[in-house]
């Protein structure tokens, strides 16, 4: 897939759901991308140079390239708000464009502690990106882990409405999200 393919879905959600869509200066540059003292896959580096600069920790914590670690064979590159969950690629597939994404299972529910989150890390990115604005949305903060959302995003409980809202939206071509003790 190409670089310009793999984050269409995260140009155009943000051109629709915040304030402003994604510029220039919402990426980091060269120079601090080369602060990672760990090599990145293709798909990681072109997540924070098209985002990183705007990226923020809003409900989760994205790791900032000069924070990235390998620690016992796995780089994280997500940690869940209560650092309950890591959300990490292999070390051997760091050199893979787009590897998959594993997610850890810290209450020891399974034999391997390392469970497959998504097939691609750009996939993972895209989920997580659109996550954390439904989440901005829901609770009412009006804001994403990119920013303030867009005047018309309204968030809130839909008591009684969810079999609505189901039929009026279409799934994301996405993979199931999977969290460790529920999984999916």
């Amino acid at each position: 897939m190409s670089k310009d393919d793999r984050w269409s879905r995260i140009r155009g959600f943000v051109r629709k759901w915040y304030r402003a869509p994604l510029g220039p200066k919402d990426g980091l540059s060269a120079a601090e991308l080369k602060r990672a003292k760990v090599a990145m896959p293709a798909a990681l580096r072109e997540f924070h140079a098209l985002l990183g600069a705007r990226l923020k920790s809003f409900q989760d914590c994205p790791v900032p390239p000069k924070s990235l670690r390998l620690e016992d064979g796995m780089l994280a590159v997500y940690y869940e708000n209560q650092s309950t969950v890591t959300w990490a690629i292999r070390e051997d597939a760091l050199d893979q464009a787009d590897p998959p994404v594993f997610v850890e299972d810290h209450w020891g529910e399974h034999d391997d502690p390392w469970l497959p989150q998504h097939d691609t890390l750009s996939e993972f990115l895209t989920a997580i990106v659109l996550s954390e604005a439904l989440i901005g949305a829901w609770s009412g903060k009006g804001r994403g882990s990119l920013g303030p959302l867009a005047e018309d995003v309204r968030g809130g409980t839909l008591w009684g409405a969810e079999s609505a809202l189901a039929k009026a939206y279409h799934p994301l071509p996405l993979q199931a999200w999977r969290w460790p003790v529920y999984p999916t």
